[in-house]
């Protein structure tokens, strides 16, 4: 994409050329060579590579990262299962929001195979159903192959949390519930194996030296516009379901507090925290402050640095106006109502950066539609 100051250099520099040219008929060789370097040269901004570098520096090491926490959960909730103790469940509890937070952090690029096989849904659904949970906990057993034949509600993450945690903390009755039921253990046991399994596949998917959808997206015309979509996606997401919903934003001011994500590990502002993260990593195009290529890089290119500050500014106020909530999120919504409203307001700001101004500038179509509004 060709800038203002680009076009107008170029106006200019057609018309100083031919003066120039009558100037190199009187020996000025070396001026004119000079002049063609510093005013012809133009070199446009390579979309392609962006998204190569964003596949192998963000997208494939985070699900790699996903992958491993998984198989490191397989083996706690294996040591748990066989011997179910306090330190046993705080360790398998601690690496299932691990594991969750590597996922919250793919949100912004959980497109391609991911969602093309419906893997993302077997991975964590959410709102959790609780009755769905109870049908299996009461099956008398559980054979191997079982979870390949029940739908996204459960299975997954979300499924774990509801067997691992207690609202309030008390992990004594968690033990409980678990030790007197052989078909909770097994349960665990196929949840976690079928995380791992799905899992891996995402990252083989990617991979590439397996699947290698990483390259594919690079040769697909539309994969700028698809990677942008989704950070726009991911903002109204967390906006206008893990804010807005028990914030009381789209039931005419009445407050929900039950309705947050991950109420009963109380893992809720994290969940909100690691999405905006994983949108910085895509837009930095890094894991770190190494200097690689990412979405800020364009909107230097054609000159947005404004824009560009902008949004990191934004991200990172979001991010820092949920850590200073001080309560779990669904106490905030009554007791801290002023923090989370400051929450919604910087995602709308953020929002709207993203999804009008940086879609503006390097000439996107948005495609999904938020209910944006108070």
């Amino acid at each position: 994409m060709i800038s203002k100051n680009h076009l107008k250099n170029t106006k200019f520099s057609l018309v100083s050329l031919m003066i120039l040219c009558f100037l190199n008929s009187c020996g000025s060789k070396s001026f004119l060579s000079e002049f063609v370097i510093r005013n012809f040269t133009y070199q446009e901004f390579d979309r392609k590579n962006l998204i190569k570098e964003v596949s192998q520096n963000v997208i494939v090491p985070e699900y790699e990262s996903f992958k491993n926490s998984s198989i490191k959960l397989t083996e706690k909730i294996k040591i748990l299962t066989e011997n179910i103790n306090d330190a046993n469940l705080l360790s398998a509890q601690n690496t299932w929001k691990e594991t969750l937070s590597f996922w919250q952090k793919t949100q912004s690029f959980q497109f391609g195979p991911v969602k093309d096989l419906n893997i993302a849904n077997k991975i964590y659904f959410w709102p959790i159903k609780e009755e769905s949970i109870k049908e299996v906990i009461n099956k008398v057993s559980l054979p191997d192959n079982y979870l390949n034949s029940v739908g996204v509600a459960k299975k997954g993450l979300s499924v774990m949390e509801y067997l691992l945690f207690n609202k309030e903390g008390k992990n004594d009755l968690v033990i409980e519930s678990i030790k007197n039921s052989e078909t909770t253990k097994r349960y665990l046991v196929l949840l976690s194996e079928d995380l791992k399994t799905n899992a891996s596949s995402i990252y083989d998917l990617w991979n590439t030296g397996k699947g290698n959808y990483s390259l594919k997206l690079t040769n697909e015309s539309n994969a700028f516009n698809m990677l942008l979509n989704n950070m726009i996606a991911t903002i109204e997401n967390v906006k206008d379901k893990k804010i807005d919903i028990p914030l009381g934003k789209k039931s005419g001011g009445e407050l929900k507090p039950l309705e947050v994500e991950s109420l009963i590990s109380n893992n809720s502002k994290n969940n909100i925290i690691n999405n905006l993260e994983g949108l910085k990593y895509i837009f930095q195009g890094s894991l770190n402050t190494s200097d690689k290529n990412g979405l800020d890089d364009y909107l230097d290119y054609i000159e947005k640095q404004d824009l560009k500050d902008n949004i990191n500014l934004k991200i990172d106020k979001a991010i820092q106006s949920v850590k200073n909530i001080d309560n779990t999120l669904s106490i905030a919504v009554e007791k801290e109502n002023v923090k989370v409203e400051l929450v919604h307001n910087e995602l709308k700001d953020l929002l709207r950066l993203i999804k009008v101004d940086v879609a503006s500038a390097v000439n996107e179509t948005v495609h999904f539609n938020s209910s944006d509004g108070d």
